[in-house]
């Protein structure tokens, strides 16, 4: 079943710790897809979540963003401030 990996019987404190990291990697992928994709595309380039943990998200940057020397300023001035405003859990965006 989906969610026995979820809950099992030695560590449930952990496991209801990573459903709400799922949780909470869904809504960051939903807002990913609708708010920010279409920018990081305009560029030619990709945006990629990796994971949501301890209220961190990382993500990875593909094409022209890889190499962009404006990285940092599209990961924080743009990325993380859309998330942060959306989301207010969200500590901060790394990259991968």
């Amino acid at each position: 079943m989906f969610l026995d990996k979820f809950f099992a019987k030695n560590d449930s404190k952990q496991n209801i710790a990573n459903l709400v990291d799922l949780e909470k990697f869904q809504l960051v992928e939903k807002l990913i897809n609708s708010e920010i994709k279409h920018f990081i595309k305009s560029h030619n380039g990709k945006i990629k979540l990796e994971k949501v943990e301890e209220d961190i998200v990382y993500i990875q940057l593909k094409g022209s963003c890889s190499h962009c020397p404006a990285i940092e300023l599209t990961l924080k001035g743009f990325v993380e401030r859309i998330l942060k405003q959306n989301l207010s859990w969200v500590k901060k965006v790394q990259k991968i």
